[in-house]
C-alpha cells in the first residue's frame, strides 16, 4: 500500500521540506489531485497537500488510502532551540484544543518514528551542524488518524523553517520512515512518565536500542487504564514492554500505572 507525505499550505516548515523533495529526490506531479492542490508520486510514496494545519486535518486524514502518513511539519519551541524532531499523535486527556479527538490516540508505528529520528541524527552528524537537536517529543496534538501516523519536524522560528539544508535533512528523513517496514528495529516499547521532549527515553532511541510508539509524559498522569491499553493497541506494531521513567511519575501514579500494566501482561523496563 501507498505512503504518503503529507504536507499543509499553512506551514512554511512543510512546503520547504515538500520543494526539496521534489527537487532533489526524485518526486514527480502525478495525473491526480487531492484537496485542490496537485500529488506527486515516486514509487510507492506519494505527496498529498491540505490546505490547512495538519494538527486539524482529521476529515483529510481518513479520506486518504495509505498505509503510514508522515507529516512534515514545522516544529514551535518557545525557548528557540533548533531542533528536529519525530514523534506520535494523540491526546491523552479530556481537551483537543490542538486537533485530534479528546481522550483518543492516533495509531502510530514505533519503527517509522525510530527511522526518522536514527536518520536526522546521522545527517546532522555527518553535516557537522553544531547547535542542532535531535530527538523526539511525547505524544500529543493532532490529527486523529486510525492509518499509522507520525509527524517529523523542523524548528523552532521561520529561519530554520525556510532553511533549504535543514528541509532536505528533514525530507530525507521522512523518506526513512516511509521504508521502516525494511529496517530491523531493536526492541519495541511504550514509554510513560517524564518531561515532554522524553528526556529518559530519546537516548535510547539515538543510541539504535529502542523504538517507541507512543509516550505519555509525567503531566498527563494519572491515566486511566483506557489510555494506558490504547497506547500499546494504538501503536501498530503491538509492544509487550514499558519503559517507564522512575522519578518521572509519582509513587501513587506509577504504582497503579504498575497495575495496570500486569492486568494487560506488559513487562516493563525502570529507568
Amino acid at each position: 500500500m501507498d505512503k504518503v507525505i503529507l504536507c499543509s499550505k499553512e506551514d512554511p516548515a512543510s512546503l520547504n521540506i515538500r520543494e526539496r523533495l521534489i527537487e532533489s529526490f526524485g518526486f514527480r506531479e502525478d495525473s491526480s489531485s487531492m484537496f485542490g492542490n496537485p500529488v506527486y508520486r515516486r514509487g510507492d510514496i506519494r505527496i498529498i497537500t491540505v490546505n490547512r494545519p495538519s494538527i486539524y486535518a482529521d476529515d483529510e486524514v481518513s479520506s486518504i488510502d495509505a498505509g503510514l502518513i508522515v507529516v512534515a511539519s514545522k516544529h514551535v519551541s518557545e525557548a528557540g532551540v533548533k531542533a528536529v524532531l519525530s514523534h506520535p499523535v494523540g491526546n491523552w486527556g479530556e481537551k483537543a484544543e490542538f486537533g485530534g479527538r479528546p481522550s483518543s490516540l492516533a495509531t502510530t508505528s514505533a519503527r517509522a518514528i525510530f527511522s526518522a529520528v536514527s536518520k536526522l541524527r546521522r545527517l546532522v552528524e555527518e553535516a557537522g551542524l553544531a547547535g542542532w537537536d535531535v530527538g523526539m517529543e511525547a505524544t500529543h496534538h493532532g490529527p486523529y488518524s486510525e492509518k499509522p501516523l507520525l509527524f517529523v519536524e523542523l524548528g523552532s522560528s521561520p529561519a530554520e523553517w525556510n532553511n533549504p539544508k535543514m528541509g532536505e535533512i528533514v525530507a530525507e528523513a521522512c523518506l526513512a520512515a516511509c521504508a521502516a517496514e525494511h529496517v530491523n528495529a531493536p526492541e519495541i516499547a511504550v514509554g510513560f512518565g517524564g518531561g515532554h521532549y522524553t528526556p529518559r527515553f530519546t537516548p535510547l532511541v539515538l543510541q539504535e536500542r529502542v523504538a517507541f510508539g507512543h509516550i505519555a509524559p509525567k503531566y498527563h498522569f494519572p491515566l486511566s487504564s483506557k489510555m494506558i491499553r490504547e497506547a500499546f493497541e494504538k501503536t501498530v506494531e503491538k509492544p509487550r514492554l514499558a519503559y517507564v521513567d522512575w522519578k518521572g511519575i509519582n509513587s501513587e501514579q506509577r504504582q497503579k500505572l504498575l497495575e495496570e500494566l500486569s492486568e494487560i501482561g506488559v513487562d516493563y523496563v525502570r529507568l
